[in-house]
């Protein structure tokens, strides 16, 4: 069942709770129609575990890299509707945005918003 020359072994290993361990037996039974010892059910946590830290350090790496080739006006953009979306629970405009940054034309904030687009670090909801 759990493949024994897994890379991911070599990581550090994690004791889970039994009660935690027994939650995940139960779920994966339910999800395979399987059902595994509380040994599986660890090695198979902790692989798991590990994949999803890996995830995330790739998904980091990968938005260092995007941030690594914007513009400062870009940077101060994207920090600015970051900052205004979780203290005021919205998205600023294009002429907040544009404001913010110094610009008395709305259309320099809608052509680094683009470009923001195009990076793949915004997404718009039609």
């Amino acid at each position: 069942m759990v493949q024994q020359g897994s890379m991911l072994r070599r990581l550090a290993f994690t004791e889970f709770p039994e009660k935690s361990l027994k939650e995940f037996q139960e779920i994966y039974l339910k999800e395979t129609g399987e059902e595994i010892g509380l040994r599986d059910a660890n090695q198979l946590a902790n692989d798991l575990y590990h994949l999803f830290d890996v995830f995330d350090q790739v998904s980091e790496q990968s938005e260092e890299r995007l941030r690594s080739e914007l513009t400062d006006n870009e940077i101060k953009a994207l920090n600015f509707i970051e900052k205004t979306q979780q203290t005021e629970k919205r998205t600023p405009t294009v002429r907040d945005i544009s404001a913010h940054l110094g610009f008395k034309s709305s259309r320099t904030g809608h052509k680094i918003l683009l470009h923001l687009k195009k990076s793949a670090l915004l997404s718009s909801k039609p």
